[in-house]
């Protein structure tokens, strides 16, 4: 199945009006970006999350859950389907991230999501070849 376009503004709009929201829009709208593309490669195409690709997106991301996926799960799957849907991951993320008082240490965790990404061989340093493929693209 393939994925469909989401659009998150109302979701961004939703948290960013709520009284306990501390990002800007610009912040959150960047977040909900970064997020469904996490989201969406963690995905195995049936726009849903198990708990093992809620694993794999939690990793992805450097957020620890370790043993806890049901209960975080549990949290985030709203409608009860023992999955998580786009926009319950969205939702849950945008919350994470307009009531997190720093949210530098999002932006942390979102940079080393996309340095892994680059980072093919996972050495933990960009090699030239890499930084080749990285260029081209």
């Amino acid at each position: 199945m393939p994925q469909e376009q989401f659009n998150y503004d109302q979701l961004v709009q939703t948290q960013f009006n709520l009284a306990n929201n501390l990002a800007t829009e610009t912040e959150l709208k960047e977040q909900a970006k970064i997020a469904l593309h996490a989201y969406r490669e963690a995905d195995n195409g049936d726009n849903e999350l198990n708990f093992e690709e809620l694993r794999v997106l939690m990793r992805n991301l450097g957020l620890p859950v370790e043993n806890d996926e049901e209960e975080a799960l549990a949290d985030m799957d709203t409608d009860g389907t023992g999955t998580l849907s786009v926009e319950e991951w969205l939702i849950w993320w945008l919350k994470r991230v307009g009531q997190s008082p720093n949210p530098a240490k999002q932006m942390e965790a979102l940079a080393k999501y996309q340095f892994m990404q680059f980072d093919r061989d996972s050495s933990g340093a960009i090699d030239r070849q890499e930084l080749r493929q990285l260029i081209s693209t």
